[in-house]
C-alpha cells in the first residue's frame, strides 16, 4: 500500500475567497468519508462547492522523480460541444488530461467521445446515473459502475479502469470497498475551477487556479465549461512557464 507525500487535505467548509490560498492540513488518514451537505435550496451542482474535502487516492503517489507536476482532469456529463476545441487546444500545447465519462455523455455524443481516444488521452469512469453514492446500495453501485464502464469501453476502445470520480466527490469506506471490488481507485481534486457556473468569468477562474497552484495540484474542469477553453491555452503555458509539466493521473501518479 502506497501513500501520497504530504497526505494533503483541503477543507472547504466556507466559500473559497479568488485570491486566497487554499488552506492545507496534514493528516494521517487520507479515506474520510465524504457526504455532499443537504440542503433543500441547493442543485446537485452546486453542492460540489461544499465538499468538506478534495483528496485523491491512497494507493498512489505523485511521481516526484520527474519535476513539479499539475494534473489535469475534465469531468464531461452535459455540454459536449466544447470538447474538440480543448483537444485541439491540449494537443497544440504538447499535453496530457484524463477525462472522466458519464455513460449518457458517451451515449449522447459518440463520435465526440471517440476523439479523446484518438487523440491520445485517457479516460476515467464518472458513472452512469451521477447520484451520491453514498445513498446507494452495494448492489447498486455495481451495476452503475459496470453499465457505465461498459458503454466507455465500447465507445473509446478504452477501458476508463483504474480512475473513477464519484460524483460530488461523495464516498465513504463502503463506497470505495465497492469501487476497489471492481478494479478502481477513486480520483478527487486539489483545485475546483468552479469552471461550471453560469456567472464564472475567465479572470475569476485564472485566479482560483493560480493562486491556489502548487506541486501535485489536480485540477477539476469541465468539458461543458464556457471560460475553460478561453483561457486554457494561457493557463497550460503558464503553468509551464512557472516549471511545471502538465499531465494526465497516468503520467502524475505511480
Amino acid at each position: 500500500m502506497f501513500l501520497f507525500a504530504g497526505s494533503r487535505v483541503l477543507h472547504t467548509d466556507r466559500p473559497q475567497n479568488d485570491n486566497e490560498p487554499v488552506k492545507e492540513e496534514v493528516v494521517n488518514n487520507q479515506n474520510e468519508s465524504i457526504t455532499p451537505k443537504a440542503s433543500n435550496k441547493r442543485t446537485a451542482k452546486e453542492q460540489k462547492v461544499d465538499e468538506a474535502s478534495k483528496i485523491y487516492s491512497s494507493r498512489y503517489e505523485i511521481d516526484r522523480t520527474k519535476g513539479k507536476t499539475v494534473v489535469l482532469t475534465f469531468d464531461a456529463g452535459a455540454d459536449g460541444s466544447r470538447l474538440p476545441e480543448i483537444l485541439d487546444i491540449l494537443s497544440e500545447n504538447h499535453v496530457k488530461a484524463t477525462f472522466f465519462l458519464t455513460g449518457p455523455f458517451c451515449e449522447r455524443y459518440p463520435n465526440l467521445v471517440k476523439k479523446i481516444t484518438a487523440y491520445g488521452f485517457e479516460v476515467g469512469n464518472h458513472s452512469y446515473a451521477h447520484k451520491d453514492m453514498t445513498t446507494m446500495s452495494n448492489e447498486a453501485i455495481r451495476e452503475d459502475i459496470l453499465k457505465a464502464q461498459e458503454i466507455i469501453i465500447r465507445t473509446t476502445g478504452q477501458d476508463p479502469r483504474p480512475w473513477f470520480r464519484p460524483p460530488y466527490g461523495a464516498r465513504d469506506d463502503r463506497v470505495r470497498e465497492v469501487l476497489k471490488s471492481l478494479g478502481y481507485e477513486t480520483v478527487y481534486w486539489t483545485i475546483d475551477s468552479l469552471d461550471w457556473e453560469d456567472n464564472m468569468t475567465v479572470e475569476r477562474e485564472k485566479n482560483r487556479i493560480y493562486n491556489n497552484l502548487k506541486d501535485g495540484s489536480i485540477i477539476l474542469l469541465h468539458i461543458g465549461s464556457k471560460t475553460t477553453p478561453i483561457i486554457l491555452s494561457e493557463m497550460i503555458k503558464y503553468f509551464i512557464g512557472k516549471g511545471y509539466r502538465v499531465t494526465d493521473l497516468s503520467g502524475a501518479l505511480r
